[in-house]
């Protein structure tokens, strides 16, 4: 084979391979490029979900089945469109036909978005449970999603002629739709159900229970999916004849789009493969239009005195405070005579008041002056009067009055009765 002519043989990806054998030689001059395939490695897009609600709205644009037609009382669709239970009535039966009708407007709050989506996946999905006292008649309603007035699904509901206390769940597949339609308040989810009689059946009214409604709205985020190849084949003039899309050259993949490429770079900003963003509130990096991640600058700390935290080589760092030390009163151990208190203080910043106060390890009754207690409560001022009999331990205090930390309690009757008029006492931790 020429040099000048097809390079290369034909080769089979999956289901897709050349249309026909690769094109013959020919001259050098003008020589058109041989049919052959390229494989081309992709990610897809990862769908996460949005946040979602129904109201409820008139139901009289939809009316489009059913001999007569009656809409349900709007404060039990606001209950099932907010996932309660609620109850279509039965007909009186003076109605051959009729169906009742339910219908919400579907939002969604565009907080919840990632990236710049153009369009939205809505399911739904909702439970029936015919009440009786007849069977239904054939496909006795309908649940369907409507784009404005044009109808993007509907699914009958079935089996035919359900029977009284018979159930069913109604489903609307992911279903595509714009976002601008949804965020314009044109996409509606309707509900049916025959609550009156049939003639054609020869079946009476009936009443119907409805639960267990719930809404999803899903979009994607480019880039956030399964990597995968994408196999293209071409003719001999470049026109692409087929397509196929595999995990591994083999398995077939259904990516979900949009996809990008693995190996990208744009305006200098090079990654062999996109990182993903997560699309988690709190996440605060992202993807600038040069392709390029940012991530937020060094956080601005408040200059307040409240605020303790500051900003270190290794991150921000948040002090914290134990505290350790004696309960206001008590003592240092029974061996010291002096207490230490630590009390806090309320404000900003926060402040911290330090106390000592002399504790004696024990002392003594004066039996000359009225029997002063010198075991006096805690924070009492007592008189120290003079006396001929020296304490067993050292003295509190060398003033006149003094403030001891022991708990008062009533002196011994030897000491009240004692000639000498003095005795100690051993203290008494508070």
């Amino acid at each position: 084979m020429s040099a000048c002519g097809c390079g290369q043989s034909p080769i089979m990806i999956g289901d897709c391979r050349p249309s026909k054998p690769a094109c013959p030689p020919v001259a050098c001059p003008g020589s058109k490029p041989c049919e052959h395939c390229e494989t081309t490695p992709l990610r897809d897009s990862a769908p996460y979900r949005v946040t979602a609600t129904a109201s409820t709205t008139d139901p009289t644009p939809y009316y489009t089945i059913a001999n007569t037609h009656a809409a349900l009382d709007p404060v039990v669709a606001r209950t099932i469109l907010n996932s309660g239970t609620g109850v279509f009535p039965a007909d009186d039966g003076t109605h051959n036909g009729q169906h009742t009708w339910l219908a919400g407007v579907v939002h969604i709050d565009p907080a919840s978005l990632r990236g710049n989506p153009t369009e939205v996946t809505i399911s739904a999905s909702v439970h029936v449970h015919n009440d009786g006292r007849n069977p239904a008649c054939r496909l006795y309603g309908r649940f369907a999603l409507w784009n404005g007035t044009t109808p993007v699904r509907t699914d009958l509901l079935g089996p035919p002629d359900l029977p009284a206390g018979g159930d069913e769940n109604g489903v609307i597949p992911p279903t595509t739709v714009p976002l601008a339609d949804v965020l314009a308040g044109k996409i509606v989810v309707e509900l049916n159900l025959e609550t009156g009689n049939d003639e054609g059946c020869r079946v009476g009214p009936k009443q119907w229970t409805v639960d267990s409604f719930v809404l999803t709205v899903q979009a994607s985020a480019p880039g956030c999916g399964r990597p995968f190849l994408r196999t293209t084949c071409r003719d001999c003039d470049g026109t692409v004849t087929c397509t196929a899309d595999t995990l591994d050259g083999s398995t077939p993949y259904a990516p979900v789009p949009p996809v990008i490429p693995v190996a990208s770079c744009q305006d200098g900003c090079a990654t062999a493969r996109p990182p993903c963003i997560s699309t988690d509130r709190d996440n605060a990096i992202t993807r600038g239009s040069d392709g390029c991640l940012y991530a937020p600058d060094t956080p601005s700390l408040d200059p307040s005195p409240c605020n303790a935290a500051r900003n270190t080589t290794g991150g921000l760092l948040v002090p914290r405070i134990d505290l350790t030390g004696l309960a206001p009163g008590g003592n240092s151990g029974v061996e010291r005579s002096v207490d230490i208190d630590v009390t806090g203080a309320p404000g900003c910043p926060e402040r911290w008041e330090i106390g000592a106060r002399l504790t004696p390890v024990s002392a003594f009754l004066n039996a000359e002056r009225q029997h002063a207690d010198l075991l006096a409560r805690t924070g009492s001022d007592v008189p120290v009067s003079p006396s001929p009999t020296s304490c067993s331990r050292k003295p509190a205090s060398t003033t006149s009055t003094a403030t001891y930390g022991t708990r008062s309690g009533p002196p011994p009757a030897a000491a009240a009765t004692s000639s000498a008029g003095s005795g100690t006492r051993p203290r008494t931790p508070s």
